[in-house]
């Protein structure tokens, strides 16, 4: 039984690779009016809710205090960057709900 021989990749091909996984990719900044900006670069398809949660862990916030925005509508935990149609370099706002008085 002969073995398959060894297929070489040449520069271009591993660039068109490269390439093809990027635009796979969208680089997202999460701001808030404190100066916690965040940068994140996920999948298209990725669920936004996981960035979230790593968002408010990074911070010490609990999940449910924390409002992300994108445009004028809050950001739903099952959606995905394409679902939003999210672009590169996209803002999702964010504010803490404060209780008490």
């Amino acid at each position: 039984m002969a073995m398959p021989p060894i297929q070489r990749i040449n520069q271009d091909s591993a660039t068109k690779v490269k390439l093809e996984s990027a635009k796979n990719l969208v680089t997202l900044k999460v701001q808030a009016g404190d100066d916690h900006d965040v940068i994140y670069r996920v999948k298209r398809d990725f669920p936004l809710y996981h960035m979230k949660l790593v968002y408010c862990d990074r911070l010490g916030l609990e999940y449910g205090v924390v409002r992300f925005v994108y445009g004028k509508a809050e950001v739903p935990g099952a959606k995905t960057p394409d679902d939003l149609m999210m672009k590169n370099g996209c803002t999702i706002d964010t504010w803490v709900d404060k209780f008490g008085g």
